[in-house]
């Protein structure tokens, strides 16, 4: 392969990547952004359910969803990507 041919493949992979995690993050229902914001700020699943008059599960539940809408399984990958895309501010 091209070397040229390769990178420019590799960077046209990375930025409709980053623009579904963009349109993935727009479509959060507004119960989802909350949650997202709470989990960010390091709260834990019980206090986020506190915070939000919620059951633990339902929360997992929220979670769970946000996870697969930005196609991660990491709490870590999750705060990254929220502090990438502004959303912390």
């Amino acid at each position: 392969m091209d070397w040229k041919f390769t990178e420019q493949l590799g960077r046209k992979r990375y930025i409709e990547s980053r623009s579904q995690s963009i349109i993935s993050l727009v479509k959060l229902t507004r119960r989802e952004q909350e949650v997202l914001h709470h989990i960010c700020k390091g709260h834990s699943m019980v206090k986020v359910a506190e915070i939000l008059n919620l059951a633990p599960s339902t929360i997992i539940t929220h979670k769970r969803r946000i996870f697969q809408k930005f196609n991660i399984n990491s709490l870590v990958r999750l705060g990254v990507l929220a502090e990438r895309y502004g959303f912390l501010h």
